[in-house]
């Protein structure tokens, strides 16, 4: 009796796996084959989810949610015109209409690129993450520039801890970090010292940021890498990469109290060669607190600036050249003199910076970077004092000495 039921069972057992891998046969000849994979290395996604919505006229509204395995398989067992859509943490969704003829697809996942950990190059050998810096390094990125709808490198810093900004109406704006300015206070675009300074201070004013991609700050004396006028700290304005394709921006801001901006730039690849155009001009028509209509506390002036460079790569190097103008012209109207008020003294200051820089940086081998620059700058600033006739509107330079003041830099 026990050897008839065990030979019943044994039957039934046998009946039941070939059941099984007819029934297999059956799910895989009449589903879909879907693979998610990763663009950048083409390996398997596992545990991506794939969503899939039927469209056709006699299931619409059926869906199923599935989730890939270790070969960035799922099979799809609906033969009807559907939508896929694929998430998967780190990459772009995918969004696609099948159809129902399609027995085999495969989807290749893009990663997005999060920028977790802030690379930062100020007081670095190398280029690192702002948390492994020796030194503690504050980013203003372009974000935060562009929320503060700042103009000039004064703007962004006016509402930063532990610095102070001085305002004069003639030499523009300067900078003090926890109480230490002037000289000691360095201020670098891509690393190359600014030059021009007046009274021992830069002027912020002169600093645009229509370039700029983010700003590092270190507070603290930082003599022993960038010299004895780093002391208080040092302030590097790092310029937008080039960009691989051809993208354009204007850029307008205007105020009725007598403000009125203009800027935009270009970028292009030619052959394996990428470029950059930008320029803008600034305007602001003064201002003054009192009813004088000649005399303004706030002086007017007029800024043109313009960058151009060229880049091109050399594997993991990049040489890139980059030259900038700039040109400001600020107007000073004396008050009209006395007794009967019908001349008076103008000044009339025009500054011009030029620089060249040449950049070579890149990974040159295993723990091995090159990083290096070359730089001329010239900078020119011309006071002139006039005598002008409010009557005919003739003016005159002035023959005195102490009148006219010229100053100009050079630093290679």
């Amino acid at each position: 009796m026990k050897c008839i039921k065990s030979k019943k069972m044994k039957r039934i057992a046998k009946y039941l796996i070939i059941f099984i891998i007819i029934l297999k046969g059956y799910y895989s000849a009449f589903s879909y084959n879907i693979y998610v994979l990763d663009n950048s290395n083409k390996t398997p996604l596992q545990n991506a989810t794939v969503k899939i919505t039927c469209i056709d006229n006699d299931c619409k509204d059926s869906s199923l949610t599935l989730k890939t395995n270790k070969f960035g398989l799922v099979k799809n067992p609906l033969q009807k015109k559907s939508i896929i859509k694929i998430t998967f943490v780190g990459y772009e969704t995918i969004e696609d209409t099948i159809e129902s003829s399609s027995k085999e697809l495969k989807y290749y996942m893009t990663p997005i690129s999060i920028m977790l950990n802030e690379v930062v190059t100020t007081g670095q050998f190398i280029p690192t993450t702002a948390q492994q810096s020796v030194f503690p390094v504050n980013v203003l990125n372009k974000e935060r520039i562009s929320s503060q709808a700042a103009v000039n490198l004064r703007d962004v810093l006016a509402t930063e801890m532990n610095m102070r900004i001085g305002v004069d109406n003639i030499l523009g704006s300067n900078i003090s970090i926890d109480g230490i300015s002037g000289q000691n206070v360095k201020i670098m675009i891509d690393g190359v010292p600014v030059t021009g300074r007046l009274n021992g201070n830069i002027d912020l004013n002169q600093l645009n940021l229509n370039n700029a991609e983010r700003i590092e700050i270190i507070e603290g004396p930082m003599s022993a890498i960038y010299g004895t006028d780093a002391l208080g700290g040092v302030i590097n304005i790092i310029s937008k990469d080039i960009k691989n394709q051809f993208t354009t921006s204007v850029n307008s801001y205007y105020e009725s109290v007598g403000v009125a901006n203009f800027d935009a730039d270009i970028t292009a690849k030619i052959s394996d060669y990428r470029f950059l155009l930008n320029g803008g001009r600034y305007f602001f028509a003064g201002f003054s607190n009192s009813d004088k209509k000649r005399f303004k506390d706030w002086k007017p002036k007029e800024q043109y600036f313009a960058n151009f460079s060229v880049a091109k790569n050399f594997g993991d190097i990049e040489l890139r050249y980059s030259g900038n103008f700039f040109y400001e012209f600020i107007l000073n109207r004396g008050e009209p003199r006395l007794p009967y008020g019908e001349s008076a003294f103008d000044d009339k200051y025009f500054t011009n910076r030029l620089g060249n820089s040449i950049f070579l940086k890149g990974k040159i081998g295993e723990n091995k970077y090159i990083d290096f620059i070359a730089n001329y700058s010239n900078f020119k600033r011309r006071k002139n004092t006039f005598f002008k006739n409010l009557i005919t509107f003739e003016e005159v330079i002035t023959s005195a000495s102490t009148a006219q003041d010229p100053s100009a830099f050079n630093s290679i």
